[in-house]
């Protein structure tokens, strides 16, 4: 699924897609090259300087998957508009959003997918961002001849079950671990997003090993989101809690199997960043053929 589509236009492209992702200090980006193996490369922001300028000639022109972090988008779940076209629901949207960010509704791009049915109420998942701050990287990459193709927020990223994943007819809780940023736990069924959390308060530090009770404290928090999700939105029950995180992943899977009956799987010993590079490729790929799209 292509996010924010009014802003960012496909356009017909010479070479591979590649990924990337935009955080405070850095711009990583990611591709698979002619012999399939991925490849990597990170560069600053510097003042002045267009990072997107920066990169392989390789990119150059080619289409571009751009994952969005929590700093920057809203995620929002509300009733689902009784309009009757997509252009209404948008409008309608536009003004049930405008009042629970914390921007003008001049600034606010948004896009929206069906979320679960709760308390007998038909909802939707409204992705916001700001309007200029987006405008202002996609013209940033088309200086550099780069194809915006689609936006998507982190949370869509792992929805496609892999290899060790559990089956997608399983419910999964993804815990994502990222640099920095808080804990974000997702919990997916059947290649779909129910709903997600952070746990605010609790930032990832991979240089840290974490102790025995800070470990408990993590999974007391994610016992508790389980508990809502399976008895709010009457879910079946969580089979897999998959682990992708920076730092001591092993550590940290070890220590918090105890704590649960489900199997704690650890997903990848890389870093995250490199696996939302590789797996925004994938769920791109996979949801442009499930569409038709090419």
């Amino acid at each position: 699924m292509s996010f924010l589509s009014n802003i960012v236009k496909k356009k017909q492209a010479q070479l591979s897609y590649f990924s990337a992702v935009l955080t405070d200090k850095t711009l990583h980006v990611g591709w698979f090259d002619a012999a399939d193996v991925f490849q990597y490369e990170s560069v600053p922001l510097l003042p002045n300087t267009n990072p997107w300028q920066t990169l392989p000639p390789i990119l150059q022109h080619s289409p571009c998957i751009l994952t969005l972090v929590e700093s920057q988008y809203h995620w929002l779940t509300v009733d689902k508009p009784p309009a009757s076209s997509p252009a209404a629901w948008m409008t309608e949207l536009h003004w049930q959003v405008k009042d629970l960010v914390d921007l003008p509704i001049t600034s606010i791009h948004l896009d929206y997918i069906d979320a679960p049915t709760m308390a007998g109420v038909d909802k939707v998942h409204v992705v916001v961002v700001n309007k200029l701050w987006l405008q202002a990287v996609v013209q940033a990459a088309q200086q550099a001849g780069i194809v915006m193709c689609a936006v998507a927020p982190d949370v869509l990223t792992f929805r496609h079950p892999t290899s060790v994943s559990a089956p997608a007819s399983d419910m999964r809780l993804l815990m994502l671990g990222l640099e920095g940023q808080n804990w974000l736990l997702s919990v997916y069924h059947q290649q779909h997003l129910l709903t997600f959390r952070r746990l605010s308060g609790f930032q990832v530090k991979a240089a840290t090993l974490e102790s025995d009770a800070a470990m408990e404290m993590l999974s007391v928090e994610v016992q508790r989101f389980m508990d809502f999700v399976e008895s709010q939105l009457r879910t079946p029950t969580i089979k897999q809690i998959e682990l992708i995180a920076d730092g001591h992943s092993v550590e940290t899977q070890a220590s918090l199997q105890p704590h649960f009956e489900a199997p704690v799987a650890l997903m990848s010993t890389s870093q995250v960043i490199l696996d939302l590079l590789q797996s925004s490729i994938h769920a791109f790929k996979l949801d442009t053929t499930a569409t038709g799209q090419s």
